[in-house]
């Protein structure tokens, strides 16, 4: 089963301590709330590289950027909002805004690419010249016959045998999971990258069958 496709890969994952950064606006001296170089005191406002990291917008420094606490990733997007929002922005001049509209934007695409773990991994891939491409297929003819098996299953089956196949795909996204963290702590590029592709196919059986379940009950 799919479950124990990924079981070798199950391993302990280390927590990361995080570490804090204090800001300080360029323009005014004070102490800033977030690192965007955004400031309510003396309304200044400025750009960031483009190619920023996203990790850097939110002052994530954990050794693993794979170990994100989506909750603490939660508040510190609000907080960045709340201090580059185009609302906050609009009466500060057309120039200010238009950063703040650009500012918002980069804040609002890291977020949506950290909080979910495919998007994570995909992302930190690609910092480290490995991308995961459209073409890339898992290998592994035991894996992908179970994928199919899992597809049929929740196309032709009833909601007991839909629930048993949820069940089991959540838990082998649970070890593929902790064998991104591990394979991004060794910076195994190649690993991950296969380990991404499996998490691409597991997620889409796990958004076939809540779907079907869905349609099950109603």
């Amino acid at each position: 089963m799919l479950l124990r496709t990924v079981s070798h890969l199950s391993r302990r994952i280390h927590s990361s301590q995080r570490l804090l950064s204090i800001h300080k606006c360029p323009s005014c001296g004070q102490n800033l709330p977030t690192p965007l170089p955004a400031c309510n005191s003396c309304w200044s406002i400025h750009r960031v590289p483009s190619d920023l990291p996203h990790h850097q917008l939110f002052d994530l420094h954990e050794p693993n950027g794979f170990n994100i606490d989506t909750m603490d990733l939660k508040n510190r997007f609000r907080r960045a909002q709340m201090a580059c929002h185009p609302d906050s922005w609009q009466s500060k001049g057309p120039e200010k805004h238009k950063i703040a509209e650009s500012l918002s934007s980069q804040v609002n695409e890291a977020y949506k690419t950290l909080m979910n773990p495919l998007s994570r991994v995909e992302y930190i891939l690609g910092q480290n010249g490995h991308p995961v491409l459209e073409q890339d297929t898992a290998d592994g003819l035991e894996f992908m016959s179970e994928v199919m098996a899992a597809r049929e299953t929740i196309e032709e089956e009833g909601k007991d045998e839909i629930q048993l196949v949820l069940v089991e795909t959540q838990g082998t996204i649970a070890l593929v999971l902790e064998s991104i963290s591990l394979g991004v702590a060794a910076q195994e590029w190649e690993t991950v990258k296969k380990a991404a592709v499996r998490l691409k196919y597991l997620e889409g059986i796990e958004r076939a069958a809540r779907q079907r379940l869905e349609e099950e009950e109603g």
